[in-house]
């Protein structure tokens, strides 16, 4: 398992505000927990140093860079 970090952007500049932490078994997995929470803001999903998709407001816009 995985440790993964939601970052929450918030304002216009795309600051982050808050981090969310929490172990899943994969890329994909971790994408599912995400996408049955999404909220109205923009949040990113990463592990470790490495920025997995991209989640904008309800929808998904990126995926593994």
């Amino acid at each position: 398992m995985a440790l993964y970090d939601v970052h929450a952007l918030c304002g216009t500049g795309g600051r982050m505000c808050r981090v969310y932490s929490f172990k899943a078994r994969d890329d994909l997995a971790a994408e599912d927990f995400v996408v049955n929470r999404l909220t109205e803001r923009t949040v990113e999903l990463w592990c470790h140093s490495r920025r997995v998709a991209r989640f904008e407001g309800t929808g998904y816009s990126a995926s593994a860079q």
